[in-house]
């Protein structure tokens, strides 16, 4: 991925660089306790449009395709997401100015902060289903 942080970024607690419209914005990377409130408040978002569909998030498929669903049908949640992450974006100038695309990718780069064990989750569920096969 072109905009996964390095060690060096992610120990020194270096902000991200979101370039919404024609702007860069440095958005500081939030501490436990205020990720875990905006991962709460994303989860929610995700699981209210899911379960409009009479599907429960109680599984991480399910949870994959609702957020798949979520950056599809409602992209102005995703930017709302964005912004509340990033608290001293101007919301009507970047509102006016992004791109989706841009959007997308901020999305992406926040989820990727707020979310740090996904890809190691990912490669622990690989291996599982690899040995799993060993045994058979």
């Amino acid at each position: 991925m072109a905009n996964e942080r390095t060690e060096a970024q992610i120990l020194a607690h270096a902000p991200l660089t979101l370039r919404l419209g024609d702007t860069d914005y440095e958005v500081k990377v939030l501490g436990f306790t205020k990720a875990e409130e905006w991962r709460a408040e994303a989860v929610k978002a995700v699981s209210s449009i899911v379960s409009v569909y009479k599907s429960d998030c109680g599984s991480n498929d399910i949870f994959t395709q609702g957020l798949a669903f979520f950056f599809l049908q409602f992209p102005g949640k995703m930017l709302d997401l964005v912004l509340s992450y990033a608290t001293d974006i101007p919301s009507d100038t970047v509102k006016k100015e992004a791109t989706d695309e841009q959007i997308a990718l901020a999305f992406g780069q926040i989820m990727s902060i707020a979310f740090p064990f996904t890809k190691e989750l990912g490669m622990i569920s690989r291996v599982m289903g690899i040995a799993s096969t060993l045994t058979q």
